[in-house]
């Protein structure tokens, strides 16, 4: 398993966009968010960018002042298509972690664990 840590320190204005210049290619176990000074009121958006392509793989609104871990998962499907939605599954990624911070106070600081199974 790979830990891929994002520093992240807010703007005058609460913003921060951070990017990782680590490529990763996998399924994503988990996330660790440790807010640090960033106020509680942090609305984060968690990515992976590819190229021109990002895949969202969790929102957060008013992240809070507290360590919290977070475990995202997609729904898997049959061979029809058809969603199934008791058997969530890893999200599979590709490509940099990035997260974007708004309303996070002035001049916060934090961070962003991605743990990820490398394919």
């Amino acid at each position: 398993m790979q830990e891929i840590k994002l520093a992240i320190t807010t703007a005058s204005d609460g913003s921060a966009t951070v990017t990782s210049t680590q490529n990763v290619k996998g399924f994503l176990y988990g996330l660790h968010y440790a807010p640090g000074t960033i106020a509680t009121g942090g609305d984060l958006t968690i990515s992976f960018v590819n190229g021109a392509n990002a895949q969202t793989v969790l929102t957060v609104t008013n992240g809070g002042t507290s360590n919290v871990s977070w475990y995202p998962r997609g729904s898997s499907c049959g061979a029809t298509g058809t969603s199934n939605s008791d058997n969530l599954i890893m999200i599979p990624i590709v490509g940099l972690p990035k997260v974007v911070v708004a309303d996070g106070g002035s001049g916060g600081v934090g961070a962003l664990y991605f743990y990820v199974l490398e394919d």
